[in-house]
């Protein structure tokens, strides 16, 4: 035989044994497919936990602020009936204002709920109102009603789906196991050509090797098919491990039996329930997308270097025709890596919407917080009324002359004595009257006087404190500047719709 022959076979031969099939071939690459078969062992538990359910409607701060408003405002929310029991009014067709139009049910609610006696004493209990004079709740209105709006502003972006509800964990599972086994089927189920790659008739040249209709990169389960088996024709070849039990071949016109894809299955233990995060899909992609190699404009998965895969003398892989475009391979070659991909996204945005609402949660119960804390201190509110100078008691008819309290209204012992600068006159709970306390007057409005005054002053002070150090007493530094603390409490509801937006806007 002459050298140039020589070499040829040589040549001849070394290429046939470098293309045929081989035990272990593709040990790596199962190796990370493994891993994401194993995603779907058991019931999945995915991290975060299912999202946070929304917060409840602030439904107390908002009928506290329509409790606050004036009687005839809150009338126009009752219906005019001759019925013992009164109703809401219904939504006016010609009403235009849209901020109306989108609040008038709640205030409508709030007002009739406000209008029953037993109602509105256990919503005053609630904020330490109970005795508070007409002049002290008016005093607070209007920052109870920037924190009712602020409350209202949060509460219905959120009841308009903003942010999005993700999906459950039963929508995730579902979509895992059809990343992995095809839609509607499990790691349970007996495997479903038609659900694996698209269809049940096919040889493993045909359907691995890309040159039918068949598409086994729809699915994890049908990749391993080809990267794990063998044509019908071969024998004996176990590409993805040495140490499988047996060959795993294809039938001539279909999958694996079920026998055959057992020894597959078994080269890669199954595990106990998964908890399945962002982070650990991102690494499995990653790891995934390491599998993929390009040739032209063909993806291939399994057997490096092949450029047909037929199971027996060239190779054990998947062939994408067409996946790639000047270099670049599309978004969607591999549909069981984009679905994991879209796992992972809905996870993420989970976490976020979990965030969210926790933050709106808590930034609600600060408002309600803040107005409680605004309530509980309306008792030490003293507004006096005009003509200061006069201010005093009327004995004649029990009325303080503030305006501030009418002891003449209490017909009991226990709501005279709860009112303040007033006493009870009379034998038992229902048998006297309720008049001014006179020493009590005279020190409130002597205690007033020197309040606002110190109040007035110290507001000029603040203005006048140029740092946090000197900002004290009755001051507050709000970041730039040092201000009455009174100055703060509207913004301080305002800043708690800022962050909220903030976080909804990502």
């Amino acid at each position: 035989m002459s050298a140039i022959a020589t070499t040829a076979l040589f040549i001849l031969t070394f290429a046939e044994q470098s293309t045929a099939v081989t035990d272990g071939d593709n040990a790596e690459i199962f190796a990370k497919l493994c891993l994401a078969l194993q995603l779907g062992d058991g019931k999945p538990t995915f991290e975060p936990p299912q999202a946070a359910e929304p917060p409840a409607t602030p439904t107390d701060l908002y009928r506290l602020n329509i409790s606050l408003a004036p009687p005839e405002w809150r009338s126009k929310f009752i219906k005019k009936a001759t019925k013992t029991q009164p109703e809401a009014e219904p939504l006016p067709t010609d009403l235009k204002d849209k901020d109306w139009q989108a609040k008038w049910s709640l205030w409508a609610e709030a007002a009739l709920y406000t209008s029953n006696e037993d109602n509105s004493k256990q919503l005053k209990n609630k904020f330490n109102l109970a005795g508070a004079t007409e002049q002290q709740m008016k005093a607070i209105r209007q920052d109870i009603q920037t924190a009712a709006d602020t409350a209202y502003a949060i509460h219905s972006a959120i009841a308009g789906g903003e942010p999005a509800q993700p999906k459950s964990n039963g929508q995730l599972t579902t979509e895992l196991n059809t990343a992995l086994y095809g839609e509607g089927k499990t790691a349970a189920d007996q495997l479903d050509a038609t659900k694996l790659i698209g269809g049940g008739d096919g040889s493993y040249t045909t359907v691995c090797g890309g040159t039918g209709s068949k598409k086994p990169e729809n699915t994890l389960v049908g990749t391993l098919l080809c990267v794990c088996g063998i044509s019908s024709t071969a024998n004996g070849k176990k590409p993805c491990s040495k140490a499988q039990e047996a060959d795993a071949k294809w039938e001539p016109s279909n999958i694996p039996n079920p026998t055959n894809w057992g020894y597959i299955r078994n080269l890669c233990p199954k595990l106990g329930r998964q908890k399945i995060s962002a982070q650990r899909l991102e690494a499995l992609i990653a790891a995934l997308q390491t599998t993929v190699n390009a040739q032209n404009n063909a993806l291939f998965i399994g057997s490096t270097g092949e450029s047909t895969c037929n199971g027996n003398a060239n190779g054990a892989c998947v062939k994408i025709p067409s996946a790639v475009v000047n270099g670049v391979q599309k978004v969607d070659a591999v549909p069981f890596i984009n679905k994991l991909e879209n796992i992972k996204t809905e996870l993420i945005s989970r976490q976020r919407y979990n965030t969210q609402m926790t933050h709106a949660r808590r930034a609600l119960q600060k408002l309600e917080t803040h107005a409680l804390q605004l309530t509980s201190r309306a008792h030490y509110t003293e507004l006096p009324g005009a003509g200061s100078s006069t201010q005093g008691a009327d004995k004649g008819n029990g009325k303080t002359v503030t305006g501030e309290t009418d002891c003449s209204a209490h017909k009991k012992n226990t709501t005279c004595t709860a009112a303040k600068n007033c006493k009870w006159e009379g034998k038992s709970e229902t048998d006297g009257k309720c008049t001014a306390d006179e020493s009590k007057v005279k020190e409130q409005l002597s205690t007033a006087g020197a309040g606002t005054a110190a109040t007035n002053a110290e507001g000029k002070k603040c203005s006048k404190k140029k740092n946090e150090g000197e900002c004290k007493d009755s001051c507050k530094w709000d970041g730039k500047e040092c201000k009455d603390t009174s100055f703060l409490n509207s913004k301080f509801a305002l800043s708690m719709a800022a962050c909220f937006i903030s976080l909804v806007a990502f």
